[in-house]
């Protein structure tokens, strides 16, 4: 189901430091942090993180053209065969001006077969909820071929700064989803869950303790919905960000918390949902003794996704 993943990361950077700094300076530190050093070594400790990739003057538009020329160049599909593009875009960030993207992207590569659909309100988890819904479509015979894109962007240094969670970082991702491919990665299931108490939260304020409640009646629903024990899944792919509340949640449903995928958590620093994309992508590249993995995925407002995959 999904043939191809891939993701733009500029190679330029901004130093956790730095970003602190900034944020210390405007008085705009979150407030579990009484300096703007403080901020910083405890994501260098926690994650490992000392910078984030930096888009400078790309745009969004910009890092998805890329990838969308890059892959029509390998011709993995044809433009003509494209009969839905999904363009993820989060209202909280900058877009540079760039009005109706999606159509935009569809004129610029001639994708005239193609219906645009754009999603946002899941925040850092839309790419699952894409892929749980145009995977659905797929199934239903609405669609064949469908390529999502998704771009992350900051221009303002403290706003990247996601209280003790994450510091983001810039890039954008592509995921292509075609019916009846034999190889890529399968989706055998999926469980969403959200109960809304969420919709105003302050990104800066401790909600751990609905975090948890939430991450775990998604996340214990989905072990009991598909029977899965702790030997039945090789990788779980998790946001790169600050992990430890996850990990208590999977090892209280039954995991090992070493199995959570961690290779890629200080190599760019957040970059919204398109952590999905990387992480798979990596995965993708390794020779896995247990073909099944699952992705757990959460937005700040509430939204909790686990998609359960199989690698072909």
């Amino acid at each position: 189901m999904i043939k191809h993943v891939d993701y733009f990361v500029p190679p330029d950077q901004l130093s956790v430091d730095l970003i602190f700094d900034c944020a210390e300076k405007q008085g705009r530190l979150p407030k579990a942090f009484k300096t703007g050093q403080e901020g910083s070594d405890f994501f260098k400790s926690v994650i490992g993180l000392h910078n984030v990739a930096h888009s400078k003057a790309l745009t969004p538009v910009d890092m998805v053209s890329s990838l969308l020329s890059n892959f029509f160049n390998l011709e993995i599909a044809s433009r003509e065969s494209i009969d839905l593009l999904v363009f993820v875009d989060e209202k909280m960030r900058q877009d540079h001006g760039n009005e109706n993207i999606g159509h935009f992207l569809q004129y610029s590569f001639a994708l005239f077969n193609a219906d645009v659909l754009v999603l946002s309100g899941n925040h850092c988890a839309n790419l699952e909820y894409a892929i749980a819904f145009c995977e659905s479509l797929i199934v239903a015979g609405s669609f064949k071929n469908i390529l999502i894109v998704d771009a992350n962007v900051h221009m303002d240094e403290p706003g990247r700064i996601v209280g003790t969670y994450a510091v983001h970082g810039d890039g954008a991702g592509l995921i292509y989803l075609t019916k009846g491919s034999k190889d890529g990665v399968h989706i055998v299931g999926k469980h969403s869950y959200t109960n809304g108490l969420l919709h105003k939260a302050d990104l800066d304020e401790n909600n751990a303790l609905i975090l948890c409640k939430n991450y775990l009646a998604c996340l214990s629903k989905f072990v009991s919905k598909f029977r899965l024990t702790n030997t039945d899944i090789s990788k779980i792919l998790i946001q790169n960000a600050n992990h430890l509340l996850v990990a208590q949640c999977v090892a209280s449903v039954g995991f090992d918390a070493q199995k959570l995928f961690l290779e890629n958590v200080a190599r760019f620093g957040h970059l919204n949902s398109i952590d999905f994309v990387v992480n798979l992508k990596s995965l993708m590249q390794q020779k896995l003794s247990v073909p099944r993995l699952f992705s757990f995925g959460t937005g700040w407002a509430g939204s909790n996704i686990c998609l359960l995959m199989e690698m072909a």
